[in-house]
């Protein structure tokens, strides 16, 4: 922890790792000296001590920085933030992680780590139907997404597991209705790549989401399911994913200073 008496530095030095200024936050726990005395080992000096207080303060933002800085509008790419969630599951799940402890936190964690997972890979699945066609995405769903929608073997919420598959059978309609510029078909490989062409189709959403139904003959999809190519949903995605660190980190969602 960093020293208390020092609270505008700390508070300023929190704000720094969170907005990913890394090397600033860094510089800041070394120049003000924010660690406790305690923290030294043995013989450890000041600087040794305010180098691993310093380590500490960011590293828990810097991995979670990596995938949200590929996940951001207009990279669209989920895949590196849902690695992260996996290696974190375990972690999120943990009772000591969980305030109460005991199965109710522990399943609260887990049911957080499912709709984070979720959120992700729903934004990933426009990626997946606009870049690659409607068959990838249908395999994507099948493969990747229909196990949310049982509650069988886990702590999910029956409630909870019907909501997934509201949205599950949404996404298989969009898939059922969806026509790209090959004709829905997905024979010829799109010479965009996933996040370029789910990015292209969030912007065409946002700039003419009323007239998209009307785009004929090379509509993408009626006009209610633009939402799932809206880059609103890529920023929710973040705003979890961020929170999530921040919580695993023992760390605000906002720090002081925003």
């Amino acid at each position: 922890p960093l020293r208390p008496e020092s609270a505008l530095d700390a508070a300023t030095a929190e704000y720094l790792a969170h907005a990913g200024r890394f090397a600033a936050a860094k510089e800041l726990v070394l120049e003000a000296g924010l660690f406790e005395e305690g923290e030294k080992d043995g013989g450890e000096g000041e600087q040794a001590a305010a180098e691993r207080a310093a380590e500490a303060l960011v590293a828990p933002f810097v991995e979670a920085e990596a995938a949200l800085s590929r996940l951001r509008f207009p990279r669209c790419d989920a895949e590196p933030a849902l690695a992260w969630l996996a290696s974190k599951r375990r972690a999120m799940s943990n009772p000591k992680a969980n305030k109460g402890g005991g199965r109710r936190a522990r399943s609260g964690g887990a049911a957080r780590a499912d709709e984070l997972e979720f959120a992700l890979l729903r934004a990933r699945f426009s990626s997946v139907l606009v870049g690659e066609g409607p068959r990838a995405a249908l395999r994507f769903v099948n493969e990747r997404m229909a196990r949310f929608a049982t509650d069988q073997g886990s702590d999910r919420d029956p409630s909870q597991a019907k909501r997934y598959l509201d949205e599950i059978l949404r996404l298989m309609g969009a898939v059922a209705l969806f026509q790209g510029d090959d004709g829905g078909t997905d024979e010829t490989p799109t010479k965009r790549t996933p996040a370029a062409a789910a990015c292209g189709a969030a912007r065409a959403a946002e700039a003419s989401a009323p007239s998209l139904r009307r785009r004929s003959p090379r509509r993408l999809l009626p006009e209610r399911y633009c939402d799932l190519f809206s880059r609103s949903l890529w920023d929710r995605a973040a705003e979890d994913l961020a929170a999530a660190a921040c919580e695993l980190a023992g760390a605000p969602a906002k720090p002081p200073l925003l």
